[in-house]
């Protein structure tokens, strides 16, 4: 890497990340051309992911640039379907900011806005991922693969629907209209969920409304 005499001075307010940076784990580089330039990371308690982007040295220490990214997002990255520029932007209008010296000792850690940022400090729209400046892309695939896999299972696993009998007496009914004074309940099954057949689920626009048991005997076709 070229260093410069004197890196850029920020903008920034001052910020302790020890402990977030005690919780991370690298991944893999995206960008290696002679050193890392851009890598993932995750934060092995919250499962997020954070990428460090180069963006500066001197004779001391590189600057880099950390930032959230969403498995989606590096993905498009991966499949060329975006640039270095648009996963920068992706991000939140703010980022962190850390000096690592060639010890490997953080320094200089702060909280910055992106507005902020000189613009040599901007990554160029014309960079795209090369499988040719990543160690280990195979590696890289199977990862965002894998963590996109498990946010699936655990969206899937999160939809829940009530079954009626936790509110009143437990029908095993075919799905019908349950007509009220005031409103009308569509109960319905659920296949996608595997729901047993057996069990009747409800969606109602008003959380609000009680259920007299005694009305569940005028079911009509």
């Amino acid at each position: 890497m070229k260093y410069l005499t004197q890196m850029e001075n920020l903008k920034q307010t001052s910020i302790n990340l020890e402990n977030f940076k005690k919780h991370l784990l690298r991944i893999v580089d995206l960008i290696n051309i002679e050193g890392p330039l851009l890598t993932l990371f995750e934060n092995i308690k919250t499962k997020d992911l954070y990428l460090f982007d180069w963006v500066d040295s001197d004779e001391q220490c590189n600057r880099w640039l950390i930032y959230r990214g969403t498995p989606e997002i590096i993905q498009l990255f991966v499949e060329h379907k975006i640039s270095h520029a648009d996963l920068f932007l992706h991000n939140e209008s703010q980022c962190y900011k850390v000096d690592i010296d060639f010890d490997l000792h953080w320094k200089n850690t702060a909280m910055i806005e992106r507005s902020d940022l000189p613009h040599r400090y901007f990554p160029d729209n014309s960079i795209m991922f090369e499988e040719c400046d990543c160690p280990d892309a195979s590696k890289l695939r199977s990862f965002i693969d894998r963590v996109l896999k498990m946010n699936y299972r655990q969206k899937t696993k999160a939809l829940k629907y009530e079954p009626i009998s936790a509110i009143t007496t437990k029908f095993h009914v075919a799905p019908k209209t349950l007509k009220t004074n005031t409103h009308s309940i569509q109960l319905i099954s659920n296949p996608v969920l595997s729901v047993p057949p057996t069990d009747t689920y409800y969606n109602i626009n008003k959380a609000s409304t009680k259920i007299d048991p005694k009305i569940l005997n005028s079911y009509v076709q």
